[in-house]
């Protein structure tokens, strides 16, 4: 017990359990209409690509000729690259080292990449790269779709080039879908887009060196999570947040893991966090304002001092039942937590240590707990 409590940790403060009808902020990333509309459906075009040593589309070989919907090119770098120039709905399978799949489309083109069982790694560039298609530049809709094909199971590995720092980096709004996995490690940032994402399932896991996902238009990016589960952890770097928008967040549904390294943290937006629904556990350094019109409660916490790797922090309520418990991955300083079990105007009390029965998951997050030892309680201010 001494072991545990030796962390000096005194001053929890409880920075907010909000509920209420909750505003979308930054619903709208762009006033610019000079946009091109989508002037081809997605549906215009089929076609099966299955990546290997001699890749194949529709059966055949895959061509070099650069008229073509999908074709084979070298980079100046020596990696391969499969490039999609048009509209249409695109099935990829299969594993290739050294190789990148690349979206050139038009300005007026849907493009929907559905993954079947990739797995592809790129050392000197994103492994996919959305370099340009549609893009009706509006929160919650995008031009491009990557689709995990129900079941199936999908690794990417990549590197960044230039301004694109991603192993899926996006020039334009993208949509992430699915009932299967994606699963991303990369060396820099993990998902990037230039304009806004949009989860509405599929299980990712991603870890990087920095911000594991990231909308990086200043002021416009719009990261909306409606469904699926994500474990976003750049905590095997030395600076980045778990999820990060230069303009707004919002998670509406879905199962949110969010973990920093350095002097960030777990959800980071410049413009504001609106948590809605869904479940939703980050820690980091520093903490992010949740926004006040929050729809779903919410508790943040910020110790005074760094708490160690596998520090048991848990929840009770004025009942004195459990309602969650945590041991970090990391050490951490902040903390939020947010679940449709907690209820607005609830008294919450906050303890570091001791131990609690309950079965923790792969990362660190414990919702179904008993106090066995009670812990040290902490100072805490409930703001309503």
């Amino acid at each position: 017990m001494a072991a545990i409590l030796v962390v000096a940790v005194v001053g929890v403060a409880l920075v907010g359990l909000n509920n209420g009808n909750a505003e979308q902020d930054g619903s709208n990333g762009s006033d610019d209409d000079s946009n091109a509309e989508a002037s081809n459906n997605a549906d215009s075009l089929s076609a099966t690509i299955v990546l290997g040593t001699e890749t194949t589309v529709n059966g055949s070989a895959i061509t070099t000729d650069a008229d073509q919907s999908v074709y084979q090119s070298t980079s100046s770098d020596g990696f391969t690259i499969i490039n999609i120039i048009d509209a249409g709905t695109y099935t990829i399978s299969g594993t290739a080292d050294d190789t990148q799949v690349l979206v050139a489309a038009g300005d007026g083109d849907e493009v929907v990449l559905v993954l079947s069982g990739v797995d592809i790694t790129c050392v000197d560039a994103p492994a996919i790269m959305i370099a340009s298609a549609y893009d009706p530049e509006t929160a919650g809709e995008a031009g491009v779709t990557i689709d995990l094909a129900d079941g199936t199971t999908n690794i990417i590995n990549g590197s960044h080039v230039g301004d694109n720092d991603a192993a899926l980096s996006a020039n334009v709004s993208i949509l992430i879908e699915g009932g299967g996995s994606l699963k991303i490690v990369a060396d820099m940032e993990g998902i990037e887009t230039f304009m806004h994402l949009t989860i509405n399932g599929g299980a990712l896991t991603i870890t990087s060196e920095e911000d594991a996902i990231n909308a990086n238009n200043d002021g416009v990016g719009v990261i909306t999570i409606n469904g699926g589960t994500i474990y976003a952890d750049s905590s095997s770097g030395s600076d980045g947040d778990g999820i990060d928008s230069n303009g707004y967040i919002v998670i509406n549904d879905g199962t949110v893991y969010a973990f920093s390294s350095g002097g960030n943290t777990g959800i980071d937006s410049d413009l504001g966090t609106t948590i809605n629904g869904g479940l939703v556990f980050a820690t980091g350094r520093m903490a992010n304002e949740v926004s006040a019109s929050s729809g779903q409660p919410y508790i943040s916490l910020s110790f005074s001092g760094a708490l160690s790797k596998n520090t048991l922090v848990y929840i009770v309520d004025s009942e004195g039942d459990c309602v969650a418990a945590f041991k970090s991955l990391g050490s951490y300083q902040t903390l939020l937590f947010s679940s449709s079990e907690l209820s607005s105007g609830e008294t919450y009390k906050i303890y570091v240590g001791g131990a609690v029965s309950g079965t923790f998951d792969a990362y660190g997050l414990c919702t179904s707990c008993t106090v066995v030892t009670a812990g040290s309680l902490q100072t805490s201010t409930l703001l309503t």
